[in-house]
């Protein structure tokens, strides 16, 4: 497992931010299921955006994660980026544990970027990792992980790669 801090260049990371939380033109979806759960739970508010799903670029805005596919490739020996998904948490009046997952059925690498600091974290293994914005969390696909919502800030916003 990696922990990296200032992934990205101030320049390429205040873009970033502009763009997915700042600006209030980016296209979030609401997502009624996170990952894990195979239902609805109530007060679970999340958004989700899919640049990359089922290897396939499928949003206008995949440009805008370029710098950070690019560091992910100049780190690891990535075939190819099987999904790349954006996660947006709303705020909650108590953290909210999400259930121990895989992203995919099969062997892969997790890239989890994190564009918030917040006191929400993602927990691999037995290890706690605090959200620091412009952080990225490189880590082995197979190893079960959670995450847990955040309640000090607004919004908790990451972009969770997958890749073989």
């Amino acid at each position: 497992m990696k922990v990296i801090e200032n992934f990205l260049s101030k320049k390429d990371f205040e873009h970033l931010k502009y763009i997915l939380i700042d600006s209030y033109t980016f296209p979030w979806y609401y997502n009624p299921i996170t990952i894990g759960t195979q239902k609805e739970k109530k007060n679970e508010l999340f958004f989700t955006h899919n640049f990359l799903y089922d290897k396939n670029k499928v949003s206008s805005f995949y440009s805008i994660i370029n710098p950070i596919v690019n560091k992910i490739k100049s780190l690891e020996n990535v075939n190819e980026f099987t999904r790349i998904k954006g996660n947006f948490y709303l705020f909650q009046n108590k953290k909210i544990k999400h259930e121990k997952h895989t992203d995919q059925d099969y062997k892969h690498k997790v890239a989890l970027y994190s564009l918030s600091t917040t006191n929400g974290f993602l927990t691999i293994g037995n290890k706690k990792i605090k959200d620091m914005q412009n952080q990225c969390i490189i880590f082995d696909g197979s190893l079960e992980h959670y995450a847990t919502t955040q309640t000090d800030t607004k919004e908790r916003v990451n972009i969770n790669f997958n890749y073989v």
